[in-house]
């Protein structure tokens, strides 16, 4: 089966009761604690499990529902805009924690004094290998709790290529890229007037932060590693967290505007910048109305890219 869940699934009202596991006739229904997963390979969308369930756990996905009077949140906040898992609280607690303990580790191996003795092209190796395990720990994390929940890791968040055609004709497509540009425009022009201000205005941007060309040094193989490190692969692992956990499941409590600008705030934070906040918040913010809006995460990972790509492609430039 391809295309979206069928059913939209809300593992909070969930009782455990097992009905629904006794009355899917394919076996293709998991429940735990904290969240409830359909294989959508066996499911035939009988309804049998919506019919079994009498706590609106379980509902067709254009059918959203309330239940003791509470209102409902849409389909696409409950499943994380066009992903495949409900995420709840749990999980963006499990994600914030793997997030920061992946970054007390990265930042504990490199601030050691051996690191920074050694030759710059040894150094930079170094920074790179420590990077990549920073990155892939975080996803092998995200990984095991979409698994929990049932799902593969892109899967989970509707990235598979089955899981986005639907709804993707020309129109849709071009829309989404025509938003991604226009936003990159803007998000950047923020940059840029803020980084003026600030600087007539005396508080200089930090070294540290204005120079990515000497994380892995400004010849060609740190050109690569940066686009390959900061380009693609903290755009994948900060919009899958971000904007693919937290953003729904706040959104759900919060309220849509409410879950944008909180995670655009937790977004901004986790940069440990003070003079990086202000950008990194409207970048957040322009992330998160792109993925509630476009129902997806492509075209603000899309957006995501081209930022840090062109921070890269700047520094780079400057340094040559």
């Amino acid at each position: 089966m391809s295309g979206p869940a069928p059913y939209t699934l809300y593992p909070e009202r969930c009782d455990q009761c097992g009905r629904c596991l006794r009355a899917c006739p394919e076996g293709g229904l998991k429940v735990g604690a904290a969240y409830i997963s359909i294989d959508r390979a066996v499911c035939t969308t009988c309804d049998a499990c919506v019919d079994a369930c009498d706590r609106g756990a379980i509902v067709p996905r254009v059918t959203p529902v309330a239940v003791a009077g509470k209102p409902t949140p849409s389909a696409v906040g409950v499943t994380g805009s066009g992903g495949v898992v409900a995420w709840t609280a749990i999980d963006v607690m499990a994600v914030l924690v793997i997030m920061a303990v992946a970054l007390l580790a990265k930042n504990a191996i490199l601030g050691i004094n051996a690191v920074e003795l050694m030759p710059s092209a040894a150094r930079a190796i170094t920074r790179a290998v420590v990077l990549v395990a920073y990155y892939a720990a975080q996803l092998a994390g995200i990984a095991f709790i979409a698994r929990r929940h049932g799902s593969a890791l892109f899967e989970a968040f509707g990235l598979r290529k089955d899981a986005a055609s639907d709804g993707g004709d020309i129109r849709t497509v071009a829309a989404s890229v025509g938003w991604v540009l226009l936003l990159f425009l803007g998000t950047e022009l923020v940059s840029i007037g803020y980084g003026l201000a600030m600087q007539a205005w005396g508080w200089e941007q930090p070294a540290r932060l204005n120079d990515v060309t000497a994380v892995f040094g400004g010849g060609s193989v740190g050109l690569v590693l940066s686009a390959v490190l900061v380009a693609i692969a903290a755009p994948l692992v900060e919009e899958l967290a971000f904007r693919g956990v937290v953003l729904p499941v706040w959104a759900g409590s919060l309220g849509e505007w409410g879950g944008i600008l909180a995670s655009a705030a937790l977004y901004a934070a986790f940069h440990f910048s003070l003079w990086m906040f202000l950008p990194t918040f409207v970048l957040g913010i322009a992330l998160g109305w792109l993925v509630r809006s476009r129902g997806g995460l492509m075209p603000a990972i899309a957006l995501h890219v081209l930022y840090n790509a062109a921070a890269v492609a700047a520094a780079f430039a400057v340094a040559g």
